[in-house]
């Protein structure tokens, strides 16, 4: 493994940039992915205890690849994580696992290389991956599915060819929160494993200024949802976020 000290949060030697994406408490650590001057990037696991980080993965700098989004089960589980790598024959991003102890690196998921999977989320349990990708058809549209972690038993949840879907994470084991947009209306909703869809977030009523969201984050409990909201008026979006 390649450990070094990480002195604060944000501050690293070079051109490195640090982006944190997932708070793992469970592993007393943070995972987060480390972005090169061309924008590629590596997990990273970064010890709250001892203050030392540890590379998990080692797609090469040449490997113009981007971590999209990041979680992580248990104490000493799995890391799931969406990236591109045009270097093993992926172009588009895809779903990839690895140990958190940085073995064991595999495509998951992922067989036609020309659909392109943005979004990753693991239950609370471990048992059931959500995630989001588009299709064939209508490759413009992503819709949210969920699978066993073993990779069997794969189903969309959402089919509505106006939604767009993203950024999805679990609230417990069978409900996840996924961000939903259609045109310039966007909402939190929460989607059952079974299908069911309630919309968390009401926008519609500040049409024609809707606001844009981010991505949407849940505390420790599971039970609050923090985000950032960008609203506007007619002379446009205001600067500040929400």
């Amino acid at each position: 493994m390649n450990k070094n000290r990480l002195f604060g949060w944000f501050c690293v030697a070079g051109l490195m940039v640090i982006v944190v994406n997932c708070v793992f408490a469970q592993t007393a650590g943070v995972i987060y992915s480390q972005n090169s001057s061309n924008n590629s990037s590596n997990i990273i696991f970064y010890d709250t205890s001892s203050g030392e980080t540890t590379l998990l993965t080692a797609f090469a700098e040449t490997d113009n690849g981007r971590a999209l989004t990041i979680s992580a089960y248990g104490a000493g589980g799995l890391i799931y994580f969406t990236r591109s790598s045009p270097a093993n024959g992926r172009p588009n991003p895809t779903i990839w696992r690895i140990n958190i102890d940085g073995s064991g690196l595999t495509d998951f998921l992922s067989p036609d290389t020309e659909i392109s999977y943005t979004g990753v989320a693991v239950s609370p349990d471990g048992s059931t991956i959500a995630y989001t990708a588009n299709d064939k058809d209508n490759p413009s549209v992503y819709h949210l599915y969920v699978c066993n972690s073993d990779g069997s038993n794969r189903r969309r949840l959402t089919f509505d060819p106006t939604w767009n879907c993203s950024y999805p994470s679990f609230i417990d084991n069978s409900t996840i929160l996924v961000k939903m947009q259609n045109g310039s209306l966007e909402n939190y909703y929460s989607v059952t494993t079974t299908g069911e869809i309630t919309r968390l977030t009401n926008n519609e009523t500040l049409s024609p200024y809707f606001p844009r969201l981010g991505r949407p984050m849940l505390n420790n409990s599971r039970n609050a949802i923090v985000y950032a909201k960008q609203v506007q008026d007619v002379s446009g979006y205001r600067k500040s976020n929400h």
